[in-house]
């Protein structure tokens, strides 16, 4: 029988009639897909918007408590790493102090990249986060300044109370 197939019924087939038949079973499937893609686009699409609107890589809130992150001493004029121990978990958060005219502002970050949840690190010497997995990079504030990143690092409120810096979650 060589290059013959036999089909349920007791006919047989070529490879050429069997390849045929497949290939176009298999565009007909793809026309059809093709066909029904503008009805699914919408909801597909406003899933992934509504995942990156909410960051996966958020920390959730934890009713606004305090969690201490340093004596305001340890606290320098770029990102410094601090563990951060809530309730929760321990979290890896940046900190730093920036002085304006008359006041200091404190700015606490989280180091996990929003692209897939990477610790970033920073780098002194060329001023910015980078993280290891992709290459995305952000600026001193968390802002995006290389993709593949979507958003910012996440920003923590900063509370200073007796000489500590706290964030709050």
């Amino acid at each position: 029988m060589g290059n013959r197939q036999r089909t349920g019924g007791g006919r047989t087939l070529s490879r050429r009639e069997l390849l045929k038949g497949g290939v176009g079973a298999g565009f007909l499937g793809l026309g059809l897909a093709t066909l029904g893609l503008p009805t699914l686009s919408s909801p597909v699409e406003a899933a992934f918007v509504q995942q990156e609107a909410e960051s996966p890589y958020y920390y959730k809130s934890e009713g606004g408590k305090l969690h201490k992150v340093a004596p305001l001493s340890r606290i320098k004029d770029y990102p410094k790493r601090f563990t951060v121990r809530t309730s929760k978990r321990k979290i890896a958060v940046y900190a730093f102090a920036e002085k304006k005219k008359d006041k200091t502002e404190y700015y606490v970050l989280s180091n996990i990249c929003t692209h897939q949840g990477c610790p970033v690190r920073w780098n002194k010497g060329n001023n910015f986060f980078q993280c290891p997995c992709h290459g995305a990079r952000y600026n001193k504030y968390g802002k995006v300044i290389r993709p593949p990143a979507p958003k910012p690092l996440q920003r923590f409120e900063a509370v200073v109370k007796e000489d500590t810096l706290y964030m709050k979650l």
